[in-house]
């Protein structure tokens, strides 16, 4: 008899620790999982707080120098991506100027009378909304983005659907809680031979515990028809504990590239809108006073034309070619912040490419091209010859190059030139304003990356000898 209570008391013991161990088990991974869930949700509020806020300032400021109208609102709305934009004065019976491209009237109240510098969240329009206290103008300034994929995200990855996930692929669990409290170790209780009642401290969050409710029948089978269940009961903890991490595993997995995705997204908006607001300042206060100077010397050359100078004449059209020059540059800079609209449609890319060299005269430069005559792309036209035209007209501007290849098979465009003699970082060829030319803008490759991105293409950049190739796998 005291053999088998000896035995009955270590089946017990050991079923404890099993449970012990399970719940642990789920705890942890339950606990990474909602520690990484707040953590990221809070990491993507930061970030669209921030955006928001810095758009709110930078109007703040631009409505102090100069009060904005309404087109002017609408037009920065759609440059920043911005869904609605309000500049609300401090005062009574004061004007508000606003544009959005949502309807707001039912809640602009709300937003309105919502404390100054704070983020606001509006469910049922899809919103994020900032309310920016002006310090140069004078005003409220409420800035908004359309949410919609973040109010998804956040309804899909909760807390409540992470237990329903674990819930419904672990059997024995029935339930799993945070509660309030505080918890120096785990605690094991069993109730009614049927529940064990799990609870153990929440790391992830201070103040909470994690509650597990766990089927306590087998346990009380394996005690009862000692150590054979126990062993059966083993096994199918160890299959399905394996099932389970899998299935968390890939959940997570999918959960982080979402996040990846839409925090890559954000910060790519972030980037066009931060150089959409410099182009435009560019546009304004530079090239205003280049097309005034421009014109003075148009008039100059004329009169010293008439003088038959040479010497203010050659200097004058150096002056303007110099005037020419920056006008270039600003229009590629104003070419590289704009946002992209692309139109596809079936090009033949040995015509387009036949047409664009008709445009480039050049006797040292051997042209060898191999592109078969049914070779299509589908693509936006317009895109793919300023597209095209950088990449020839990078090899033309190389005094060096004798010869451009130009080869097109399966679905990868190679351009390939040699003359290279500088030496060249193929990681940083892409990046706005790195150029290894004395005269150049650094923006005509940043642009070609751009266009490509723009249609879902990859291009690569190879380096070998004088050698420089760019391949271009398209969605053919």
């Amino acid at each position: 008899m005291f053999h088998y209570y000896n035995h009955y008391l270590n089946l017990k013991k050991e079923v404890y620790l099993l449970v012990k161990t399970e719940a642990e088990s789920i705890a942890k991974r339950f606990e990474i999982a909602a520690t990484k869930l707040y953590r990221s949700n809070n990491f993507i509020i930061s970030i669209i707080e921030n955006n928001l806020k810095s758009q709110a300032k930078f109007i703040d400021l631009l409505n102090s120098i100069e009060p904005f109208n309404y087109d002017e609102l609408k037009e920065f709305s759609k440059e920043t991506n911005l869904a609605l934009i309000y500049i609300v004065p401090f005062g009574k019976n004061k004007k508000i100027i606003g544009y959005s491209n949502v309807p707001v009237s039912k809640f602009f109240h709300k937003i309105y009378n919502n404390t100054p510098d704070k983020i606001i969240f509006h469910k049922e329009n899809n919103l994020i909304l900032y309310n920016y206290k002006g310090k140069y103008s004078k005003a409220f300034i409420i800035t908004g983005i359309t949410a919609a994929k973040y109010f998804q995200a956040k309804k899909r990855f909760t807390i409540d659907n992470l237990i329903k996930a674990i819930v419904s692929h672990r059997k024995e669990v029935i339930n799993i809680k945070i509660i309030n409290g505080n918890l120096n170790k785990m605690k094991i209780v069993l109730k009614q031979d049927k529940y064990f009642i799990v609870t153990l401290p929440f790391k992830g969050v201070n103040g909470k515990i994690i509650q597990i409710t766990i089927d306590a029948t087998h346990g009380v089978k394996i005690i009862k028809n000692f150590k054979h269940n126990l062993i059966v009961f083993l096994s199918v903890i160890i299959v399905v504990a394996i099932v389970v991490s899998i299935l968390l595993y890939i959940l997570q997995k999918k959960y982080f590239q979402s996040l990846q995705n839409y925090e890559r997204k954000l910060f790519t908006q972030e980037k066009y809108a931060s150089l959409g607001r410099s182009a435009a300042l560019i546009a304004h206060e530079i090239r205003n006073p280049v097309n005034v100077v421009s014109m003075g010397l148009q008039r100059l050359k004329y009169e010293t034309e008439l003088s038959e100078d040479d010497e203010y004449l050659n200097l004058i059209n150096t002056m303007i070619a110099e005037l020419s020059r920056i006008n270039n540059t600003i229009e590629l800079f104003l070419d590289y912040s704009k946002p992209l609209k692309v139109n596809k449609e079936k090009i033949l890319l040995k015509n387009l490419i036949s047409e664009i060299l008709s445009f480039f005269k050049n006797s040292n430069l051997e042209i060898s091209i191999n592109i078969n005559d049914n070779f299509f792309i589908n693509a936006d036209k317009n895109l793919m010859k300023q597209l095209f035209t950088n990449l020839i007209k990078n090899a033309y501007e190389n005094r060096e190059t004798t010869l451009l290849k130009i080869s097109a098979k399966d679905n990868i465009i190679t351009f390939e030139n040699n003359g290279v003699l500088k030496k060249i970082d193929c990681e940083k060829i892409f990046e706005p304003y790195y150029t290894t030319k004395i005269k150049g803008s650094g923006l005509g490759l940043a642009i070609v990356k751009k266009i490509v991105e723009s249609h879902n293409w990859e291009i690569s950049c190879t380096v070998e000898g004088d050698v420089i190739e760019f391949k271009i796998i398209t969605d053919n």
